[in-house]
């Protein structure tokens, strides 16, 4: 599991920056330390002024580390670490630092393991039908699945022509509006696909 220092330096407002960017990091799955001294992946560090003192402190922690350091104002010299001028969107950086260990975890970030399914490591409980809806959403790698598969392989003895729709809204809201994603979409004419 990728492991990603958050480091303050400086007054309150970069410890509250500091403390946002850390739980969005924590929602996507990555483990997070406040400890400098810790091996890491990643250092974030959050600075008013990247000045001489600051990037002392920078260079000086996670060694070997991928650095990240969002800051109002650069006044130092910061070759090989990337830049981020402050303010900043904590979910969107978030999603940008972990998007590379997500494909390493799990290509499309969605386990089926029989009887479980996690999404971004958090378990989602769902029906027995909707999860061999998903299962067969999930064998398709990215192909439709019409709705009269779905329904002879899942529902045959449902006469109901839309049983197929109403499942997959089930499956949406415990999936896409949960984790505020799409990965159940409608495909024109030859039914539903799993996206991720």
């Amino acid at each position: 599991m990728k492991k990603i220092l958050v480091y303050p330096i400086g007054e309150l407002s970069e410890k509250r920056l500091s403390r946002l960017i850390e739980l969005e990091l924590l929602e996507r799955g990555a483990e997070v330390t406040w400890e400098a001294d810790e091996n890491v992946d990643q250092a974030i560090y959050v600075v008013g002024v990247l000045d001489d003192d600051a990037m002392e402190t920078v260079n000086n922690t996670a060694v070997g580390a991928e650095k990240v350091v969002c800051c109002r104002y650069q006044e130092a010299d910061s070759d090989g670490i990337i830049v981020i001028e402050r303010p900043i969107d904590a979910a969107k950086l978030a999603d940008g630092l972990t998007r590379s260990y997500k494909k390493e975890k799990d290509p499309r970030g969605l386990v089926i393991d029989d009887d479980n399914v996690s999404f971004r490591g958090e378990k989602v409980e769902l029906s027995k039908k909707e999860l061999e809806l998903l299962k067969l959403l999930y064998s398709k790698n990215g192909e439709p699945v019409g709705r009269q598969e779905a329904r002879d392989a899942i529902f045959p003895a449902e006469s109901n022509s839309n049983v197929v729709d109403v499942y997959i809204r089930y499956l949406r809201k415990k999936l896409d509006l949960r984790f505020d994603t799409r990965m159940i979409v409608t495909v024109r004419n030859k039914g539903y696909m799993l996206k991720i």
